[in-house]
């Protein structure tokens, strides 16, 4: 496991942020066909500014990969882990739809989701 602060830590942060960015920038999700060539670019870029060793990067739409490409030092036939990198790409989600007035951050998860609970329903932001 690596030192959370370790330099490969923050550059892998830096390159999950960037790749959010662009690929939530990108109409990709909602088309058929997607530049893979300004895709494969872009992570060249990253990849080579901050000396990452090697990148997988797979876009998917629905059922299917419509984007699937490794770079650097990657065995292409070795499963990776995702870890904790789900959980940025979920704040980005949940903050891209905020954004697009698709929910509100401030108002009880229970208002998106069809559940019943007993708990106590708590406004406001945790501090």
């Amino acid at each position: 496991m690596l030192p959370l602060h370790s330099t490969f830590s923050r550059q892998f942060e830096k390159l999950l942020l960037a790749l959010s960015v662009f690929l939530f920038s990108i109409t990709a999700f909602a088309q058929s066909q997607i530049d893979t060539v300004r895709i494969t670019q872009f992570v060249n870029q990253i990849k080579d500014s901050y000396n990452i060793p090697g990148v997988a990067v797979s876009i998917t739409d629905l059922d299917s990969a419509i984007y699937l490409e490794h770079f650097g030092k990657i065995n292409p036939h070795e499963q990776l882990l995702i870890g904790s990198c789900s959980k940025s790409f979920t704040a980005l989600l949940i903050l891209k739809l905020q954004q697009k007035k698709l929910l509100h951050i401030d108002e009880p998860v229970v208002k998106y989701l069809n559940i019943k609970t007993n708990a106590p329903i708590v406004k406001g932001r945790a501090r």
